[in-house]
């Protein structure tokens, strides 16, 4: 074979080569197509098949809501700072105990206060103490006082003797006359330690003595006293008629301070009396019985 014939034989085959490369690149694409279209005819169908089942099936619609807290709300609000739900538990405990502490504080001040009568430098002088001092020095008196008001007040129910608000309202007002005036009065209590109302109650016990133990003065009584006191209470010039209320009060008062000591003792040693400030406290069977009918009873007399 020459070298030309060669030469044509050579390119002959690699262009026999090259168009059979050729034609299975072009099966292989012609296969890749009818795959790709195999494929897409099912997606089609199944999509068609799922299509009329749903315009078969009548669609229900759900909307789901989602609920929104108040925090969240709070949050979204433009201008608002956002507080973790942590921040604000421990801020609220904290705002708790601030409070607890303040209340436990004024509570503790007010029975300190209460149980105190006086504070020196953060020192307090228990009330305790006091009234113990006070029961020393003046127990044994204001314990008779009182003794003596129970007294005349018992005394009074058994001989129905009633003193009015009227006749106390009388009495205060005299005194202010007497006196001076209602600021003088006051001025005059302050001076002694005793408020109005204390005041009004001693008088009234005052009235209902005087209406027991001094007796109803005749004419003849008030003249004889008005002669013999004359320039001791009324003046030189005085005239009796003039006088005559003034007469009777002045008589009234001085009568009772003869008579009511000896009047007063009298009630004491007839009565059953038990001082507790002075004398051991005695016991006896049903004594708190029947010392509580005995107060209920005599209540009731008075009311």
């Amino acid at each position: 074979m020459t070298s030309h014939n060669f030469i044509e034989y050579f390119l002959m085959a690699r262009s026999n080569k090259k168009a059979q490369s050729k034609k299975r690149s072009e099966e292989r694409s012609k296969k890749v197509v009818a795959s790709d279209r195999a494929k897409n005819s099912d997606t089609v169908s199944r999509s068609e098949k799922v299509s009329k089942v749903k315009e078969s099936t009548p669609a229900k619609v759900v909307k789901k809501i989602t609920p929104v807290s108040e925090a969240e709300t709070k949050a979204k609000k433009p201008g608002t700072i956002s507080i973790k739900p942590r921040m604000l538990k421990f801020v609220t405990w904290v705002l708790v105990v601030i409070a607890t502490l303040i209340v436990i504080d004024f509570v503790v001040q007010y029975i300190n206060n209460d149980y105190s009568i006086a504070i020196v430098n953060g020192s307090r002088i228990p009330r305790s103490e006091y009234l113990v001092r006070l029961e020393d020095a003046y127990g044994n008196v204001i314990a008779t006082q009182m003794m003596n008001e129970e007294l005349i007040k018992q005394e009074a129910v058994k001989e129905d003797v009633t003193v009015s608000d009227e006749d106390v309202d009388t009495a205060v007002a005299q005194t202010k006359e007497e006196v001076g005036g209602e600021e003088e009065l006051n001025a005059a209590l302050e001076a002694n330690g005793l408020t109005l109302e204390t005041y009004r109650r001693n008088l009234k016990i005052q009235l209902l003595a005087e209406a027991m133990v001094v007796p109803e003065p005749t004419e003849e009584d008030l003249l004889a006293f008005f002669e013999e006191f004359k320039d001791t209470y009324f003046g030189e010039d005085a005239v009796y008629e003039d006088v005559k209320d003034t007469v009777a009060e002045a008589y009234t008062k001085q009568k009772f301070n003869e008579l009511s000591g000896a009047w007063l003792n009298g009630l004491r040693e007839e009565a059953t009396l038990q001082n507790n400030t002075t004398d051991r406290p005695s016991y006896g069977i049903l004594q708190i019985t029947r010392d509580l009918l005995s107060d209920m009873n005599s209540r009731l007399d008075t009311k």
